[in-house]
């Protein structure tokens, strides 16, 4: 049995219709999108006390929440930066025998003092460590490379140095003789 339209129930329809398409324009028109970057991406130039150091491309990450650890042989809370972007790993190439560098908070666009944290450098396993501040420098940190082995730099806060989890610590440096 087909049921037959009245007259009354089709404006409805019509009514309905226009209704839905005026909100779906509505609320179209209300979308807001918004896109945020995760801090500053400043480059700074390199540091090379005019000693003819060799290219490293400053590396910056955010802090990353952790577990308490010992880092060689100092323990540590657990926040940690492990310097990623825009290279993970970084080759001195032949004639440098060492690294020398300094960590910054870009969000203040300060050093950070290098009794603040640790610095590791990773090659594998069996070669890692810790970086040492330079002698007479409240900044500097310096440690022995290999040519030809890609390094993996790591900085860990000592406790109440930690750096808020929104800012970007960036390590500049460059490889030396």
């Amino acid at each position: 049995m087909k049921i037959e339209m009245t007259d009354r129930r089709q404006p409805w329809r019509l009514v309905s219709a226009a209704l839905g398409g005026v909100l779906l324009i509505a609320g179209a028109s209300c979308i807001r999108i918004t896109i945020t970057t995760p801090g500053p991406q400043v480059v700074r130039p390199h540091i090379l006390d005019g000693d003819g150091g060799g290219v490293f491309a400053a590396v910056q990450a955010a802090p990353i929440t952790s577990n308490p650890a010992t880092i060689c042989g100092n323990p540590v809370p657990g926040p940690y930066v492990r310097f990623s972007n825009p290279y993970l790993t970084q080759t001195p190439d032949a004639g440098f025998t060492g690294f020398r560098g300094t960590v910054f908070d870009l969000n203040t666009a300060l050093p950070i003092s290098n009794t603040d944290y640790y610095l590791q450098y990773f090659v594998n396993v069996a070669n890692n460590g810790c970086c040492t501040n330079v002698p007479g420098s409240g900044t500097e940190i310096g440690c022995k490379v290999t040519a030809g082995l890609p390094y993996r730099f790591t900085a860990f806060f000592k406790t109440g140095h930690v750096p808020p989890s929104d800012h970007q610590i960036q390590l500049q440096g460059a490889w030396t003789h």
